[in-house]
């Protein structure tokens, strides 16, 4: 089970970094105009997901009971507020966009 324990969290780590590579390469094609939205979202991303991932690597070392998934577990719950400041970047934009054509 500790074999299959390490898989995991090598496969969803090497995963992570993957993508971040193709998002890091993929974005200097992006248009113009976008950039200066990414950015919020690139911040947001990184700084949550540095903050999971120290807690995740604290859990990994200190909490022996239920590994792997006490080691997922913060990950999955960083993905899962990433998710939620996105959201909340999205309507704060839409709602910006949307007054800002609203008003003559």
């Amino acid at each position: 089970e500790q074999v299959v324990g390490k898989k995991i969290i090598l496969l969803s780590t090497c995963a992570a970094v993957g993508l971040m590579l193709i998002y890091d390469i993929a974005r200097w094609f992006f248009p113009r105009g976008w950039h200066g939205n990414l950015w919020r979202y690139e911040h947001s991303y990184k700084l949550i997901s540095s903050l999971f991932g120290m807690l995740s690597a604290l859990v990994g070392n200190t909490v022996r009971a239920g590994q792997p998934w006490s080691q997922i577990l913060p990950s999955v719950l960083g993905l899962l507020c990433i998710g939620y400041f996105f959201t909340k970047l999205y309507i704060k934009q839409a709602h910006s966009e949307n007054s800002k054509n609203s008003n003559p």
